[in-house]
């Protein structure tokens, strides 16, 4: 079968959210949740999430409809990640979870927390070892919580002020940290 694809088209107003269920042969259009979406995950072909900052939205029908939005006080919200079990992660200038598909929402990570926007990545082993990192969007520093524990630890990788990090990814076990000008490996 073909691949559903997804594209959020942030320059029509209001925002709209572009769908192929033939591998891009044919395309449908849907209004997105709110102007100005700062996320989009596809969770699987037919759920998806999506926040503006201050709102969390849920769709399990390809964006026909939304369920109502979730708040939280995450402003500025960075990325947002699903591990295998289905928790949420969101992060923007804090780090929130969901356990029950975007229902409600608790803040991790009260202790240590470095407090600028960070991308956020649970660990690939997450289910086992409840670890998720953190990479700051300003400084590039990287941070290590244990969720159980709810506070974060520092990397030890040199930050590179102005140089944040665009982008943080594992494979095989090894964290990977994108930053403007360079790529870091722990």
């Amino acid at each position: 079968t073909s691949p559903t694809i997804y594209v959020v088209d942030l320059s029509a107003n209001p925002d709209s959210i572009r769908i192929s269920n033939n591998g891009g042969a044919t395309w449908a259009t849907r209004i997105a949740p709110a102007n100005d979406i700062d996320t989009f995950v596809v969770v699987d072909r037919d759920t998806v999430y999506a926040t503006d900052g201050a709102n969390f939205y849920k769709s399990t029908n390809q964006c026909w409809t939304w369920e109502p939005a979730v708040a939280w006080n995450t402003r500025g919200s960075a990325a947002d990640k699903v591990t295998a079990d289905g928790t949420i992660f969101v992060s923007g200038t804090g780090v929130r979870k969901s356990s029950n598909g975007g229902a409600s929402w608790s803040t991790v990570g009260y202790y240590g927390h470095p407090g600028n926007a960070s991308l956020v990545l649970p660990d690939a082993n997450y289910a086992d070892n409840g670890i998720v990192y953190i990479a700051d969007t300003t400084t590039s520093a990287v941070s290590r919580l244990d969720v159980a524990a709810n506070t974060w630890r520092a990397m030890g990788n040199t930050a590179t002020g102005a140089n944040g990090s665009i982008g943080l990814t594992q494979v095989n076990g090894l964290l990977y940290n994108v930053t403007s000008h360079d790529l870091q490996r722990n």
